[in-house]
């Protein structure tokens, strides 16, 4: 399982590592966490027990992790507490700057392209409107016209739920959600789940070697991979006439509150 560990995600378990955790206020609380990974990675609903469950979860996925991308800036205080955490955590993973999981041009897709894909993402309906446009997205460098063809016709998607102050959830909450998507991923032939789902991205991937496949966790930037713009690659040149904004069943009316439109 290869992925990254999101900063919300990191910030939730900095605050449980703590000596002292003050009950009061609400902004130096476990609320302030809470929070962040409900507004951020879409963990809901915002209750102490399930931010405590939820932490105890995902620590048991990250130790699963075979190789992870560590992406705090250097010298700071997230870049040291990260440190600490995968050392603690995952101490034997193979770990590598987080441009490694950067899939523009990336040579890890070429034998990526050889595999079944299996997409995790809340934005599966765009995905596929994009899939035939493969060769022309200038993401893929080197892979084989037929390869990506290939990608295409065979690419399976499972949709993931929109953080839930977008779309009003369907599920009890967010470990429900995990398992129904968990269960999905079971009926499906795959050798690769290619992951942009949240908090929910580094379970996955983690059951994903479960099964005995792949789990690779891109987060937002599997978004490239299929040619759909949004507001955290706006300036980066990438964009030709064949990349799209999400379709409009996949733009909630709110989604500006995503650090005003991340990936709209």
């Amino acid at each position: 399982a290869i992925g990254k560990v999101g900063t919300c995600e990191l910030l939730a378990q900095e605050y449980l590592d703590r000596w002292i955790q003050l009950p009061w206020p609400s902004n130096a609380s476990w609320y302030r966490p809470a929070q962040r990974l409900f507004h951020t990675a879409g963990v809901f609903p915002i209750q102490r027990k399930i931010y405590q469950r939820w932490a105890a979860a995902y620590r048991e996925a990250v130790q699963k992790m075979d190789f992870i991308a560590q992406w705090q800036p250097e010298g700071t205080f997230l870049d040291a507490y990260e440190q600490a955490f995968l050392d603690r955590e995952l101490p034997k993973a193979i770990r590598g700057q987080f441009h490694s999981l950067e899939p523009v041009g990336a040579p890890w897709l070429r034998p990526l392209a050889d595999l079944r894909w299996l997409v995790i993402s809340p934005f599966c309906q765009t995905i596929s409107t994009q899939l035939h446009k493969l060769t022309q997205l200038n993401i893929f460098h080197g892979v084989p016209a037929e390869s990506l063809a290939r990608i295409a016709s065979t690419c399976r998607l499972l949709p993931c739920p929109q953080l839930p102050y977008m779309v009003p959830p369907r599920h009890r909450d967010w470990f429900h959600g995990l398992g129904e998507m968990q269960e999905a991923m079971n009926a499906v032939d795959f050798d690769v789940a290619i992951i942009g789902a949240g908090a929910w991205s580094i379970p996955l991937a983690a059951h994903a070697k479960k099964l005995g496949r792949i789990g690779l966790h891109l987060g937002g930037t599997i978004n490239l991979l299929f040619g759909i713009r949004g507001g955290r690659f706006e300036d980066r040149g990438l964009y030709n006439e064949h990349w799209i904004r999400p379709l409009p069943s996949e733009c909630p009316a709110n989604h500006k509150l995503m650090e005003n439109g991340a990936y709209w």
